[in-house]
């Protein structure tokens, strides 16, 4: 399989982390929506993450969609993002179509799937979002679980710009969605694991769902295999995606980006929400650089985490201390632009 390997560079870092003109406001700088929350992951401090980190990753409004019934909750812990709400049955999200299309106006970014729950509901919105907004679409955790219970014939045809940030599990479900209709395949070796084989590949092909059965996954794939894959489903669905790992993969399906940035401190609750804020921000005002926004976006969510570690310490490390690091990370790399 063919892509190009690229490395971020100062001319990268300025391209998305450009010198704001003196006359600037906020429209400028993109409005991005942040959907998520439910009854089982009530937000308190998920969402109030992902809108700090969004903020600080430069975007100029932050918008919280969650269920109406977590405000109290969720505006607690926000200052400068706004409250939206969703209609919802107790604390979980009841998608109504009429307010899912008055939160796609005059919105550049929207990351949805952060806490939300893998429900009916869900689906109903990632499938909405799918059909209807022409913007960024960000779909994380839940928001990929939703999308696998579809048929892929609404991310084909759709006229958003769609972006996937899978941990290996979540990418997994995607690589048996594309499954679904025979496009992936996978074949034995003598090592025992499994290893990518084209569609026209004469060794057997297995579809995922018979791997399973082997206990073969995604997680016990090489690593050169895992970025086949993801260049693989994007170049098919014409996405950008991110694979969170040791060695993250950013990829548009042509280049790709290994980001290597990191720590196992943030192996904990609330980092993926983190990281979704900091790309939706990042997108948000580069939506004509979305891959080299992606990495740079990754890179700089690493990066504060590794600052943020060495202030804390592997074990004690949470979420929030990521965020924390974000404006000196952003600093810089100012310095050396």
């Amino acid at each position: 399989m063919e892509y190009m390997n690229k490395e971020l560079s100062v001319e990268d870092f300025k391209k998305i982390l450009y010198k704001r003109p003196i006359d600037a406001h906020k429209g400028l700088f993109g409005y991005t929506t942040l959907v998520g929350g439910s009854e089982k992951y009530s937000g308190a401090i998920k969402l109030a993450s992902m809108a700090n980190a969004s903020m600080r990753a430069g975007t100029g409004v932050c918008k919280i969609a969650a269920p109406k019934s977590l405000y109290e909750v969720i505006s607690k812990n926000i200052l400068e993002a706004t409250f939206f709400p969703l209609s919802c049955d107790g604390y979980n999200l009841k998608f109504v179509e009429i307010e899912f299309a008055e939160l796609i106006q005059h919105t550049k970014a929207i990351a949805i799937g952060m806490g939300i729950g893998d429900t009916i509901e869900t689906q109903k919105a990632v499938e909405f979002l799918l059909k209807n907004y022409e913007g960024i679409l960000i779909i994380d955790a839940d928001g990929i679980n939703a999308l696998t219970k579809l048929d892929d014939s609404c991310l084909k045809n759709t006229s958003a710009k769609v972006v996937f940030t899978p941990h290996l599990k979540e990418f997994e479900r995607l690589i048996e969605f594309k499954n679904k209709n025979g496009l992936v395949n996978f074949a034995p070796t003598d090592n025992g694991l499994v290893h990518f084989a084209p569609t026209n590949c004469c060794l057997q092909s297995q579809t995922a769902s018979s791997l399973r059965k082997q206990n073969c996954s995604v997680l016990s794939l090489r690593h050169t295999t895992i970025i086949e894959l993801a260049v693989e489903f994007a170049k098919y669905y014409s996405v950008n995606i991110l694979v969170k790992g040791n060695e993250n993969i950013v990829t548009d399906g042509n280049d790709i980006y290994k980001i290597k940035k990191g720590t196992p401190g943030m192996a904990t609750a609330g980092s993926g929400d983190v990281l979704a804020g900091i790309v939706a921000a990042m997108l948000g005002y580069n939506e004509n650089n979305i891959l080299t926004a992606l990495a740079v976006a990754c890179y700089v969510n690493g990066l504060a985490g590794e600052l943020a570690v060495k202030n804390v310490n592997e074990i004690s490390m949470v979420a929030s201390d990521t965020v924390k690091y974000i404006p000196t990370v952003i600093n810089e790399i100012l310095k050396d632009l």
